[in-house]
């Protein structure tokens, strides 16, 4: 019986080391790929809360800056990340992605208490980046913070 059960231990052994050692790292594996002469520019964009424009049309808050980073050859052979710091300056910063929904509670003029959702976004063109705010009422009620923006560039040479 001993050795019946160690002949069955000794062929166990054996197909887990044949098994592993057959599918051991091979060549393939320890290649590294880089991308050479990738760049990266990040500007920091601060909009503070009388920089803002109501847009009747679009029915939302809109401010432009200038992006010289943000030239024809990144625009159309590069990447744009956008986003967000929530809470700056604080223990609870955070840097969000846009597009960036965020839901407050706010008391209406009747008395009543709503949800209501802000949408902060972006678009760009060569040379600017835009910015927009719109409340889910789609009323202009004013910008009541300053916002600090990150846009990261990222091309290749």
């Amino acid at each position: 019986m001993k050795t019946r059960l160690y002949k069955y231990l000794v062929i166990s052994l054996l197909a887990v080391l044949g098994v592993t050692g057959l599918t051991s790292c091979g060549d393939d594996i320890t290649e590294q790929y880089y991308v050479v002469g990738t760049q990266l520019s990040n500007e920091y964009i601060l909009v503070n809360k009388n920089q803002w424009n109501w847009d009747e049309d679009l029915e939302c808050y809109v401010y432009s800056h200038n992006l010289s980073a943000l030239d024809d050859h990144v625009y159309n052979n590069g990447a744009v990340v956008t986003s967000v710091f929530v809470n700056p300056d604080k223990d609870s910063e955070r840097l969000e992605q846009l597009p960036f929904l965020f839901t407050y509670w706010a008391e209406y003029d009747d008395g009543e208490w709503r949800t209501y959702t802000e949408n902060l976004n972006c678009s760009y063109k060569p040379g600017v980046v835009t910015f927009y705010i719109q409340a889910s009422d789609r009323t202009d009620g004013g910008v009541t913070d300053n916002y600090e923006f990150k846009v990261s560039l990222i091309w290749e040479d």
